[in-house]
């Protein structure tokens, strides 16, 4: 009796082997990057959890684990609603269809399959040009064309992205503010939909995130040849992140220098306030050279003709030059060093409150509302969270500072569609909102605290 029952448990084991088993070949033919992404998946749970205690470990599996599965059924569903009688996949922004069909037609001239004319022009066409095609036109080249499979391989890398800073924070910041802030990189819905987009962001992300990982590293080494190989590594980063991103050099490369050099400087208090104290004096000197306002003004009209051009996008836009520098996109030109510093003031806080409840046109933003009521949150406990980092990890607190504050210079400087700030306003996010949570743990803390105290009394 007892040998029929091993026997029949070994059967059944073996028939659930060989039931997972077809069903990954299955999936594997119609999708190979799905299933290579799934193991990348696992392999990413495993390492986000690695040296946590089991409860801890417990919940970050459980959110990584449902922020996977969520992603996984928005793209099922994206496939279900597709009619591929009429377009042979999907997409959840226009751009991604330029993404996808771009790559694939860069797989098939690499392959010698014949391409229409016009296709084999726009490969090489400078408009739109960046190495994020390569990645996906390795993926089809690989894998063969995988036009839903690439939103998987976006979705692992912001993953991989959002457990980098996750493990980067956590000694630091503690488990609680830790949890929240990896809880929001994975479920703020803005992020969510374009962290399963076939776009530059989640790749862009990735990157920046290894490379703030990075820069915390180099800030507290005391050795000169992992410094130096650092530093190295660093630079050939900020290099691809500009080959992806027009404007990375700057954004990448000026956010994660300008925290490794304050990182630096915090660990020097003296050199630190000598700098600050020479800074506070010559600045108005220099400012007050001609030369050095001419290349102010020279940049703010540049950036001032980016935001024109936003603005004269399609959708929804808002307005942060003078009027008169909107009747002609020349005009930007004659713009004076008064007009450029209200265009900065307006721009800054433009990027923190538009959309506004009254500029709410459509009903897709009515429903991204609730999300932008969050945003105001998140902004406002950002100082708090600013102030406890620094006392907690000055160089960390720094990278991180640093890195938003670029991305935020970079996007609210140029951009005037309310579609397109809410999208690159993500650039930033990542960054601000472990601040956020960190000012939201200090300020239960504190009321807890008063509560706690009154009580006493």
């Amino acid at each position: 009796m007892n040998e029929r029952v091993g026997a029949g448990v070994s059967s059944g084991a073996v028939r659930w082997i060989l039931i997972v088993g077809l069903g990954i070949g299955v999936v594997y033919t119609l999708s190979p990057l799905t299933v290579l992404t799934a193991l990348a998946a696992v392999v990413l749970v495993r390492w986000a959890g690695a040296g946590s205690a089991d409860g801890e470990r417990r919940w970050v599996y459980a959110l990584l684990m449902t922020a996977i599965a969520l992603r996984a059924l928005a793209l099922a569903a994206l496939f279900a609603t597709t009619n591929h009688a009429h377009t042979p996949f999907g997409f959840f922004f226009p751009d991604e269809e330029l993404f996808v069909r771009r790559s694939i037609w860069m797989r098939n001239i690499a392959l010698a399959i014949p391409v229409h004319s016009a296709d084999f022009i726009y490969v090489y066409d400078e408009a739109g040009a960046t190495s994020y095609l390569y990645p996906l036109a390795l993926a089809h080249l690989l894998l063969g064309p995988s036009p839903y499979g690439v939103h998987l391989l976006s979705a692992v890398l912001y993953l991989a992205g959002c457990v980098v800073l996750f493990r980067l924070v956590r000694p630091a910041f503690g488990a609680p503010a830790a949890g929240l802030g990896f809880a929001a990189l994975l479920f703020l819905p803005s992020l969510f939909l374009w962290s399963i987009s076939v776009l530059k962001e989640p790749m862009f992300f990735m990157l920046m995130a290894l490379g703030a990982a990075l820069t915390v590293r180099i800030a507290r080494t005391r050795s000169w040849l992992l410094l130096a190989g650092g530093v190295a590594v660093l630079i050939a980063l900020v290099f691809v992140e500009q080959s992806i991103r027009e404007g990375g050099l700057v954004m990448v490369g000026g956010g994660l220098g300008t925290g490794l050099l304050l990182a630096w400087l915090v660990q020097r208090p003296r050199l630190l306030v000598a700098m600050a104290i020479v800074g506070a004096v010559a600045a108005p000197i220099v400012l007050t050279r001609g030369t050095v306002q001419d290349r102010v003004v020279h940049s703010l009209r540049e950036a001032a003709k980016l935001n024109w051009g936003h603005v004269n996008s399609r959708g929804y836009v808002y307005t942060t030059l003078s009027p008169r520098i909107y009747e002609d996109r020349d005009t930007a030109n004659t713009m004076t060093l008064h007009e450029g510093a209200r265009y900065v003031a307006n721009s800054f806080v433009s990027y923190v409150a538009v959309p506004a409840p009254w500029q709410i046109q459509s009903r897709s933003a009515l429903v991204f509302w609730p999300e932008q009521a969050m945003w105001y949150a998140l902004v406002a406990l950002v100082p708090v969270g600013l102030f406890v980092g620094l006392r907690r990890s000055p160089d960390l607190a720094c990278v991180l500072a640093a890195a938003a504050a670029t991305a935020i210079a970079a996007v609210a400087l140029t951009s005037g569609n309310i579609g397109t700030l809410v999208r690159h306003r993500g650039l930033a996010l990542p960054y601000l909102v472990w601040f956020s949570v960190l000012g939201w743990c200090t300020v239960l803390v504190h009321l807890s605290d008063r509560t706690r105290d009154h009580a006493d009394h």
